[in-house]
């Protein structure tokens, strides 16, 4: 017996709310037998009739705490019971083959085939925008967004991280003398960077060396798919902030 139906209450209400109207939807498709399909159907509602799963449990929200301990606890749990072993009689009587990844996603089951696996062959079109805080020691707070009205930062669908170069270079109130080793006059390209990594967050901090206080911070940002490197989102930049 699978155990892809949950166990708690007001879970198990969740998963039968999508997984009756599953049933009727898919009766002929799956030749299900129709005496099943029936007994399924009258003992989950209609939440009228005295008896079915959505009387029990509307009972059951409405009772007391002290009543919940009882016997509205016991007739919500054999209600519920029978529509479980009824939905195992569904999906048993359903070959593996006809599974869909569809049906998996709706029902918990890991019956049949596996998960179609799809490669993807697009590159990631969205850009990169950004929030960023500096603090002093050379703290730097990111916030990056995919799309100018996004309401909160976040990765797009299509990209499972976001990949940020950067290097410190020269700024208008300091110059580079005595820092070549570790400081550029300018980045002109991605390609300039000294530093590079990437974050599964939408949301991160770096930290430059105190020392470099009041040259700039150059970067770029790209979002991508870390399996998937060729599909990277083009390159959004250069910005600069100041090393505070």
């Amino acid at each position: 017996m699978s155990d892809s139906i949950p166990s708690g209450v007001n879970e198990r209400e969740v998963y039968f709310e999508k997984v009756v109207p599953w049933v009727d939807n898919n009766a002929t498709r799956f030749d299900l037998d129709p005496d099943l399909v029936t007994k399924v159907n009258n003992t989950y509602g209609p939440v009228a009739t005295a008896g079915t799963y959505l009387f029990q449990k509307k009972k059951y929200d409405d009772s007391s705490a002290k009543r919940k301990d009882s016997l509205v606890t016991t007739q919500l749990q054999t209600v519920t019971d029978t529509l479980i072993e009824s939905l195992y009689e569904v999906f048993d009587s359903i070959p593996d083959n006809e599974w869909t990844d569809a049906d998996r996603d709706i029902t918990g089951r890991k019956t049949g085939l596996e998960k179609t696996h799809v490669i993807p062959t697009t590159p990631i079109k969205e850009d990169c925008y950004y929030i960023l805080k500096a603090a002093p020691n050379g703290y730097f707070m990111f916030e990056v967004f995919s799309a100018q009205d996004s309401a909160r930062a976040r990765k797009p669908e299509s990209a499972d991280a976001l990949e940020m170069a950067y290097v410190v270079t020269e700024s208008k109130v300091r110059l580079i003398t005595g820092f070549e080793d570790r400081v550029q006059k300018t980045c002109k390209s991605p390609t300039d960077h000294t530093t590079s990594f990437i974050s599964t967050k939408a949301k991160f901090e770096i930290e430059i060396d105190p020392e470099l206080k009041a040259f700039d911070l150059t970067f770029y940002l790209r979002w991508v798919k870390t399996k998937y490197p060729n599909l990277a989102g083009k390159w959004c930049g250069p910005f600069t902030a100041m090393i505070l």
